[in-house]
């Protein structure tokens, strides 16, 4: 076993990409989270829901029209030490995300009679419309250089960026929404200006990428072959993740939208570290996994994110009370039991992304289709089940235990390509203590933890400590010993 332990530069390296690339990815959400107290005063909820369901629909059309070429561009980027190929790599991929960049806006352009009818039933939000669009297309370029300086591994050049993209966000929410009063047209247009100033950026700073003749069609059909299947197994996460803002629109109104786009925007203090994670480790781990010990190292990942997001799930299930009378009026009042199993979606997606690695690594994802499959029509019919009974609640839930069977189908699906040996009894114990606190300190009448400061600064503290005495249970387990790995095969 003393030959498979990790040296400790593989966790300095993968914290100087966390703290580098994964927050900074993180970073450029902040803004519309940081203007939430005003948004939700300002804004019916109804109108707030726009935000969530316009949210929605741009990361379907974007999944839908990238064709998963970041990945591909990641996987082929790291499987070479050749410059000249890697920058085939790069331009390939920098003029195919701006060609499907303009090809998702002609297409949102063309469906607005369509969309703003069925999706956009308010009024500000049909006036939007066409500055919702322009979001895809202003951002593609800005995208390209956030991802370009994540692949080589430069955090404080990412951060940088990612600071001053959040910055210019903050600002031009701030003048246009609250100072000029143009509501969602003015959200709409700071991210549209934002976005061109970005792309502005990375055609100065990447002028070696926009040489065309360096593209291969070669290269571009080889990524595709690779990046294809992983499409479907996109738009079916959409479904999971976002499509119940649409059906909840359908089958509960415009106000339980408000209200669950509000408990997922509290859940993002999850989602932002799990973000950050999963954006540092797919470059770490495939840049570390032909090595002996990776098996260990990618084992130990998994408990220590387990560990620390379920602690960040408890902090702010306690803290949630308190939270929405800061963020919200009294209106949203009825999505703090939504809450907590929205953070616990993040920790299941974070997972989930760690399961699959084999399957990434064996460059086999056309495996994992069927699972995303069933885990599509499983969401679609809890989430119609649920939804008219319990509102925000209900889709919360059908969420949660649609990440719980795609974790399980998506596992097994890799684990038959290229074996790792996964602690999940590991992570099953940390979940169940959780769920033991939980059943403590809820109450089942309102599905809240109310408690004191002081009472619930002991609970939580409690809940670290019992976590760690579990991970260090699990660290030096023999797990390793008559386990055939991937990397072994």
């Amino acid at each position: 076993m003393a030959d498979l332990e990790p040296r400790p530069r593989h966790g300095i390296s993968f914290l100087r990409d966390l703290l580098g690339n994964g927050l900074a990815q993180s970073f450029q959400a902040l803004a519309p989270i940081l203007f939430t107290p005003l948004l939700t005063r300002s804004l019916k909820p109804s109108e707030y829901g726009v935000l969530g369901v316009a949210g929605a629909l741009m990361v379907l059309v974007v999944n839908a029209s990238s064709l998963n070429l970041d990945s591909a561009a990641s996987r082929w980027y790291w499987g070479t030490r050749d410059e000249v190929d890697r920058r085939t790599t790069l331009v390939t991929w920098a003029w195919s995300v701006l060609l499907l960049s303009l090809g998702a806006f002609g297409f949102l352009i063309l469906m607005r009679p369509w969309l703003t009818r069925w999706l956009f039933p308010e009024a500000a939000a049909r006036i939007a419309y066409p500055w919702i669009a322009a979001t895809v297309l202003s951002s593609s370029l800005s995208n390209v250089l956030a991802y370009r300086l994540r692949l080589s591994r430069r955090p404080l050049a990412v951060m940088s960026y990612s600071g001053l993209v959040a910055a210019g966000s903050i600002s031009g929410i701030w003048f246009l929404v609250f100072h000029l009063g143009r509501g969602l047209e003015g959200f709409y247009q700071a991210m549209v200006a934002v976005g061109i100033l970005g792309s502005a950026a990375a055609i100065i700073t990447m002028r070696d990428l926009w040489d065309v003749r360096q593209a291969s069609w070669v290269r571009l059909k080889e990524m595709l072959r690779y990046s294809a299947p992983l499409v479907p197994a996109s738009l079916a996460t959409w479904v999971i993740n976002l499509s119940d803002r649409f059906l909840v629109q359908f089958l509960a109104g415009g106000e339980q939208v408000g209200r669950y786009h509000f408990a997922s925007v509290l859940s993002m203090a999850v989602g932002f570290p799990v973000t950050a994670f999963l954006v540092a480790w797919a470059p770490f781990a495939l840049s570390i996994h032909e090595k002996k010990e990776a098996p260990l190292v990618f084992r130990r990942a998994a408990l220590v994110f387990t560990a620390v997001t379920l602690n960040l799930s408890l902090a702010l299930a306690l803290g949630a009370p308190l939270l929405a009378r800061v963020m919200a009026p009294t209106a949203y009042a009825k999505a703090l039991p939504a809450i907590l199993l929205l953070a616990w979606c993040h920790v299941l997606m974070g997972l989930m992304q760690i399961a699959s690695l084999g399957a990434a690594i064996a460059k086999r994802n056309d495996l994992v289709l069927k699972a995303f499959g069933l885990g599509v029509v499983f969401n679609l019919a809890s989430t119609a089940l649920l939804v008219p009974r319990l509102g925000a609640f209900g889709a919360a839930l059908a969420t949660l235990l649609s990440y719980f069977l795609l974790l399980v189908l998506i596992w097994r699906a890799a684990n038959r390509v290229y074996p790792i040996p996964h602690d999940w009894a590991g992570v099953g114990w940390l979940f169940a203590l959780q769920a033991l606190f939980i059943l403590l300190v809820v109450s089942p009448a309102t599905g809240v933890a109310s408690l004191g400061l002081s009472l619930a600064v002991v609970v939580f503290l409690s809940h670290v400590t019992l976590s760690c005495f579990l991970l260090r249970w699990r660290w030096y387990l023999p797990h390793l010993d008559g386990v055939q790995t991937g990397a072994s095969q």
